[in-house]
């Protein structure tokens, strides 16, 4: 029996289906193996409530090894110096947040395993110009992480203001949902980071808002963000089940007596361009031909609209207004009507005739010669 305290960041709607991939693949790895027994601690969205989380898991003489899932929770272990016991950080956005570098593809640091989950701000942002050129780009992102890892923020706007970009950060709080009502009017594109504390409603909406301004947008956490409305993510759609599946196979090895600093730490991560071309459509934007290429499209086709019809139904629409058979049944027509004539003339005939004359007066009217009026 090993017991795991799972460290989340706080109540969570949209991300925890994601964080319980993690979880389900080391159970189904280790099944059979070891009885694992999970404690989940959160913290409540700020950096005292999960240090404290990290803290009581550290010094709970109970629980065995450390398992981090929270995107702010990760950050914030990796600046810890000193890792009492085997500590798993799948999420880590920036490794150099670590006290010391790799060495030889393992973290070199006693208790600790990790996996970079974030491929590079510099390269997501060039994606975006592929389909668009901007030059203000705004960033959704979580209250949360941007304060509780400023290094984080201020590397974006580093990165931003090398290429001539205007990065405008607008974060979630948790509770004010409505982000569009402070993007700013000149705004070009919007680069969508993690918005965990938003919920699944609200977080669509927000997508419809920002379609509906015709912005384009970019999708950090991936695929499932594009077809729910976003515009592009370069994120692989099996990356976190991947992601998972390595990261569980690294405690595997250490719940079977290896090291935790001794396990791999190169995570396998693929870019693969995704457009939803519905939305495309609705921002008014055609990606090049180029970028089509090497794209996986969602929604190629436009829905089609209107009435539907089964081919029976088809078929006879099309006969009903073929114009050459609707000739062809007037000259039928027609030709029934010239045996009714012809017919005619084999039948008895009756003729009938009427005349009246009225005559101006004239000497032979007034003779009596002609009647001034007369009829037949």
């Amino acid at each position: 029996r090993v017991v795991v305290a799972v460290i989340e960041d706080g109540p969570s709607d949209r991300m925890a289906q994601q964080q319980q991939i993690y979880v389900d693949e080391l159970l189904a790895l280790v099944r059979g193996e070891f009885d694992i027994d999970i404690r989940r601690m959160s913290g409540n969205w700020d950096k005292a409530s999960i240090e404290r989380s990290l803290d009581r898991a550290f010094a709970d003489d109970e629980i065995d090894h450390v398992f981090v899932l929270g995107f702010v929770a990760n950050q914030l272990a990796a600046t810890r110096q000193v890792f009492p016991k085997p500590t798993f950080l799948p999420l880590i956005l920036d490794t150099g947040l670590l006290k010391s570098a790799p060495v030889d593809g393992k973290s070199g640091i006693p208790g600790l395993n990790y996996l970079s989950a974030y491929a590079n701000f510099a390269s997501d942002i060039d994606t975006l110009a592929r389909l668009v050129t901007y030059r203000k780009l705004v960033l959704f992102v979580d209250a949360s992480i941007s304060s509780a890892i400023p290094v984080l923020r201020d590397a974006a706007m580093q990165t931003t203001q090398a290429k001539g970009i205007e990065l405008v950060v607008v974060a979630h709080d948790g509770s004010d949902h409505d982000l569009m009502s402070r993007v700013p009017g000149d705004a070009d594109a919007v680069f969508m980071a993690a918005l965990p504390r938003m919920p699944t409603t609200e977080f669509v909406r927000l997508i419809e808002k920002i379609n509906a301004a015709g912005l384009p947008s970019f999708s950090f956490t991936g695929v499932a963000d594009v077809e729910r409305g976003l515009l592009i993510t370069d994120r692989e759609p099996l990356d976190v089940v991947r992601h998972a599946r390595f990261n569980a196979l690294n405690m595997q090895a250490v719940l079977l007596g290896g090291r935790p600093e001794d396990q791999p730490i190169a995570s396998l991560q693929k870019e693969q361009l995704t457009i939803n071309m519905a939305t495309a459509r609705a921002i008014g934007l055609s990606p090049s031909f180029d970028v089509l290429g090497d794209a996986v499209l969602l929604n190629r086709v436009a829905a089609a609209e209107g009435d539907e019809y089964g081919l029976v139904e088809i078929a006879r629409m099309a006969i009903e207004q073929n114009q050459d058979l609707r000739a062809e049944t007037y000259g039928v027509q027609a030709g029934l009507e010239e045996i009714a004539r012809a017919r005619a003339n084999l039948l008895p005939q009756v003729g009938a005739s009427a005349g009246y004359t009225v005559r101006k007066e004239s000497p032979s009217v007034a003779a009596g010669v002609f009647a001034e009026r007369s009829s037949d």
